[in-house]
């Protein structure tokens, strides 16, 4: 006859069950956090690059507005002289009978390593999708994707160009290469913590699984024992005696039980402190490392963006105050080292550093 399963194996299957279950829906739920907390860092800088970028588009639509070309080759000749590193390229498109196709009349690469997939005198179809194009004859306007290939970050914005009765859509292609840094030290921070996250809950779970059934071996084969003793019992046997180590198990199985509330509190502790972590305190320690070690372009890219998302914070300020005053800009440098002090008046280094540029600049007006 086959002998009855124990009500506390089932709970103790139920047990291993329910904490598997738990840490899939916990696993879930951190990488849906880490998905959306990405999402809105991303969109919030997509959003910088578009204001900066609108920025320049409205910039030159208002210098050819005033310039009040004479033809479209005058027009041509000015944009073939801007030297403007934030503009990798400009395309002029012109209308054509048909309202659905408009012609490649110029292109103009103000770096020559860059490449759009343009050709002059072609034709380009806007029958289908959002016609940024169209919609740059009537006003500035701006594609919100960022674009990347071949090393270059770019965000296209348009305009409209008046020569004489004609009106021109123009394309500006924006250096977007400023995002680059953040981008790739969030999307390599976010790889980290994916895996530690995959490592952690399932080592969790194989721990588990294994103490689950270690001890549901070895609280079977105390059960057993436990029930020939009382089977002896009731059967009305007086000389018999307990396990002398039957008390002992006992306090094992509690040992034990414990033992593995407290690794779960452990584990939930260190999940919530790792799901708690401010990745922006990351990319700041990365830019301070950069500015160690002499990266100025690096650590200048990942303060500006910081000093975006945190337009309080001291940090940021200072330290491209300090970038600035190696590069012996001394008056951006007195700028940002003003907005350190502001956020933070009581430091003494900043107050330091303020009257030694203020120092320097006096000495080069001199």
């Amino acid at each position: 006859m086959a002998r009855p399963r124990s009500s506390i194996l089932k709970y103790m299957i139920s047990f291993t069950l329910s904490i598997i279950m738990l840490c899939i829906m916990l696993t879930v739920f951190l990488l849906t956090f880490i998905n959306k907390r990405n999402d809105n860092l991303k969109e919030y800088l997509n959003r910088v690059s578009e204001t900066a970028s609108l920025e320049i588009a409205y910039k030159y639509n208002s210098v050819a507005s005033m310039k009040e070309f004479k033809d479209l080759a005058e027009a041509v000749k000015y944009f073939q002289g801007i030297n403007d590193s934030k503009l990798l390229a400009v395309i002029i498109f012109s209308r054509t009978e048909d309202e659905n196709f408009f012609k490649v009349q110029e292109i103009i690469y103000t770096d020559k390593a860059f490449k759009l997939p343009y050709i002059k005198n072609s034709s380009i179809n806007l029958s289908t999708g959002k016609n940024y194009i169209k919609s740059g004859l009537s006003e500035v306007s701006a594609d919100p994707k960022i674009y990347r290939e071949n090393n270059f970050f770019w965000q296209n914005v348009f305009f409209p160009l008046n020569v004489k009765e004609r009106t021109f859509s123009v394309l500006l292609s924006v250096n977007s290469a400023y995002l680059e840094n953040p981008v790739s030290v969030i999307a390599q921070d976010d790889l980290i913590f994916r895996k530690y996250i995959f490592i952690s809950i399932s080592s969790f779970i194989i721990l588990t699984v294994f103490i689950s059934l270690l001890y549901m071996h070895n609280l079977t084969l105390f059960i057993n024992s436990l029930a020939h003793v009382v089977k002896k019992a009731v059967s009305g046997e007086s000389k018999f005696k307990l396990n002398a180590e039957i008390d002992n198990d006992f306090k094992d199985l509690a040992y034990s039980f414990n033992n593995l509330i407290s690794e779960m509190k452990q584990k939930d502790k260190k999940i919530s402190e790792l799901s708690e972590k401010d990745y922006l305190d990351d990319i700041f320690k990365r830019g301070v490392q950069m500015l160690k070690d002499d990266q100025l372009h690096e650590a200048e890219s990942i303060f500006y963006t910081l000093s975006y998302l945190k337009p309080e914070g001291f940090g940021s300020y200072f330290n491209l105050g300090v970038i600035n005053a190696k590069r012996k800009n001394y008056s951006l440098s007195l700028e940002m080292f003003m907005k350190a002090k502001a956020a933070n008046p009581e430091h003494e280094l900043t107050n330091m550093y303020i009257l030694k540029v203020k120092s320097k600049i006096g000495n080069n007006a001199g």
